[in-house]
């Protein structure tokens, strides 16, 4: 049933291009889940449409939207969460 024709990229929230939206999909296992209950806290839920705002270079946080709420995540965190690039 998932085998539907699809356009979406999949990737890591890391990779995903300043402007550009996405759907949460889901984490990685590898993922501590302190941090994954505290991403949850922060609305960052699985099927949750985000925008990537902003990526800081050298491995510096990515700025995104989430609801109207701006958030600050680390690299490291945003490449442990799968989303569907849109």
């Amino acid at each position: 049933m998932f085998m539907e024709t699809r356009t979406d990229k999949l990737t890591c929230l890391a990779e995903l291009p300043t402007g550009n939206q996405a759907t949460i999909l889901a984490f990685s296992e590898d993922i501590a889940e302190p941090t994954k209950r505290r991403l949850t806290e922060l609305g960052l839920h699985i099927n949750r449409k985000i925008q990537c705002l902003r990526q800081l270079p050298f491995r510096g946080p990515l700025s995104i939207a989430v609801d109207g709420l701006v958030l600050a995540i680390e690299t490291d965190v945003a490449q442990q969460i799968l989303i569907s690039e849109q």
